[in-house]
């Protein structure tokens, strides 16, 4: 009866008959862990690095870093808005 909320990101949701659910993802943090001024600096470190990448040269490390970097921000919402 208790609500526990966590950022996630990416997976699935399965909610059973019983009312029970399941999270199937990689990454999963309780909220009230999460440090925001940690992730904040994170999307700072996260910035420089992407912008020291040239996009034509390493377009798979560009790739990777703004994916992480988007995925930092949304964290940063999620737990701004809470």
């Amino acid at each position: 009866e208790e609500t526990e909320k966590f950022v996630v990101h990416g997976g699935f949701l399965f909610k059973e008959r019983d009312e029970t659910v399941k999270v199937l993802t990689r990454e999963a943090w309780d909220i009230a862990d999460v440090g925001l001024l940690e992730l904040k600096g994170k999307v700072e470190t996260l910035e420089n690095k992407l912008g020291e990448i040239d996009e034509t040269e390493e377009p798979d490390l560009y790739k990777r870093t703004r994916s992480e970097l988007e995925r930092v921000r949304l964290s940063v919402s999620l737990v701004e808005n809470e």
